[in-house]
């Protein structure tokens, strides 16, 4: 994991005010034991008010290899500070409880604990971009994972170089137990969700890689995760 140093005094609703992308990844486990009987990935696009709310613009749901995506929550999630604890702060979601820990504003560590036996982690990071076009993000970029919870799992790393036109060409590398594939060709597609325009929310397809769903956070860093993969993991495409 990683630990980083908290940038505040104290913590309010105005430490998530303006836009944001939460992601994260998890895995589900059944009543019968501790191992875990399907994974899921998460990418929230959405914003803050300032004072303590949060309102979802849009959603990619990669659960056990099921995909679906939600324009909005249709309404505002109010955040709960913990007055005992500067800058731990929950929400409730369908399935249980997620914490947030900021350590600055609009910058938090993710952790959810589900009713129906889920956990999940991963982060949430302020949207610093506002252009989204494919001139804004052509580039070079290096590919890192956060895979899916569980030891066992592959990875991978890797370039992409992103053009002007919205393609995607590039390599990347995965290891895993007992399995190394070096340079492995990619070439791809992406279009953005004009489902929900302005989001900063963008689709993969017509490629070597399998379909993906991403949302763009800074000019020099994007989150995707697979529609596909029923044990998916969420790419970090960084330069």
């Amino acid at each position: 994991g990683n630990m980083c140093t908290q940038q505040q005094p104290s913590y309010s609703g105005a430490s998530v005010n303006g836009p944001f992308v939460l992601y994260t990844r998890g895995a589900e486990f059944n009543s019968s034991g501790s191992t875990p009987s399907g994974y899921y990935s998460h990418i929230f696009e959405g914003a803050g008010d300032g004072a303590g709310n949060m309102a979802i613009n849009q959603s990619y749901t990669n659960d056990a290899g099921v995909y679906s995506a939600s324009q909005s929550n249709g309404g505002l999630t109010a955040l709960t500070f913990d007055s005992a604890h500067p800058g731990r702060a929950t929400f409730a979601s369908s399935s249980g409880t997620t914490y947030l820990y900021l350590f600055n504003t609009g910058s938090a560590f993710e952790m959810s604990v589900g009713d129906n036996g889920s956990l999940d982690s991963g982060w949430l990071k302020s949207q610093t971009q506002t252009s989204f076009t494919y001139a804004a993000l052509a580039g070079n970029y290096l590919l890192g994972e956060m895979p899916r919870l569980s030891g066992v799992s592959s990875g991978s790393v890797g370039e992409y170089s992103l053009t002007g036109s919205g393609s995607i060409n590039g390599a990347i590398t995965t290891s895993g137990r007992k399995t190394l594939s070096w340079d492995q060709a990619m070439s791809m597609t992406y279009t953005w969700d004009t489902t929900s325009t302005g989001t900063g929310t963008f689709l993969v397809a017509n490629g070597s890689q399998i379909p993906a769903s991403c949302a763009v956070i800074s000019a020099t860093k994007i989150v995707c995760t697979s529609q596909t993969d029923p044990a998916p993991s969420i790419e970090v495409i960084e330069q």
